[in-house]
């Protein structure tokens, strides 16, 4: 699983510098990429020489993206919030500890080791999922702790 981690790290790196159009775009891209290109469908990264416009009309990609998530969203929860053996949620409270890049990482690898998601689709979703709840969940817990402190000051 390590092995799959690290693979995955190099992909998810780079994703979560983009906004959530983007990753949503990338998603419907590598979607696309995949059913043209079935060969792909084993790397986390999919080839950069890979003509994107060969893959049909771009118009409204992020809207497809945004609909693929939704259909699968309840798996990626599955993974993320309902790991059965204790291995898997080991691996995820480790990752938490080192950070989103190691998160997105790890739900990556667990997205195609125990889901069966295509590498570069499992890269994505990952990604999304700490843009989409992570992020968010960390900017709250910040300002509530920050407005105890405050509180604690004025005491």
């Amino acid at each position: 699983m390590e092995a799959l981690i690290k693979q995955a790290q190099a992909a998810t790196d780079e994703l979560l510098e983009k906004d959530e159009d983007e990753l949503f775009e990338r998603l419907a891209v590598n979607l696309r990429a995949i059913a043209q290109e079935p060969a792909q469908s084993g790397k986390f990264e999919l080839n950069a020489s890979l003509d994107v416009e060969k893959l049909g009309p771009l118009d409204g990609l992020a809207d497809l993206g945004k609909r693929y998530f939704q259909n699968v969203e309840a798996q990626i929860h599955s993974v993320v919030c309902g790991a059965a053996d204790s291995q898997t949620r080991a691996q995820l409270a480790n990752s938490f500890g080192l950070g989103r890049e190691a998160v997105a990482a790890t739900i990556a690898a667990l997205l195609v080791s125990q889901v069966g998601f295509a590498p570069a689709v499992a890269a994505v979703l990952g990604t999304l999922t700490i843009r989409i709840f992570f992020d968010p969940a960390h900017k709250t817990m910040c300002e509530k702790w920050s407005e105890r402190i405050e509180g604690m000051k004025r005491a």
